[in-house]
Order: structure tokens, then C-alpha cells, then sequence
């Protein structure tokens, strides 16, 4: 994933129901900066969209 959102700037990180979803986002926004990385400012920005 950390390749594709590189290159692209952006990755579909799971299809699923909204519930699940919405843990997801709350996930991911949660982490925080990467501790492997002493320039990360924080947490991916992330969102929720309808399937295509």
C-alpha cells in the first residue's frame, strides 16, 4: 500500500460495510505519526467513500 499511495498519492485500503468502514477510518487516523519515521507529521489522512 505504502507504494501505491507514493506513486499515486492515494490507495483503496478495504471494500466493505459502512460500520466496518467507519472502524477503519478511526483507525487509521488514531495511529498517529509513523515511529519509524522521524519526519512524519502525523497521522494519513484518510476518508470514506461509496463503492464504485
Amino acid at each position: 500500500m505504502a507504494k501505491e499511495v507514493d506513486e499515486n498519492g492515494r490507495v483503496i485500503v478495504a471494500t466493505v460495510h459502512k460500520e466496518l468502514a467507519e472502524l477503519r477510518l478511526e483507525q487509521i487516523l488514531e495511529y498517529g505519526p509513523d515511529p519509524t519515521m522521524p519526519e512524519s507529521p502525523g497521522s494519513m489522512q484518510a476518508e470514506i467513500q461509496p463503492a464504485a
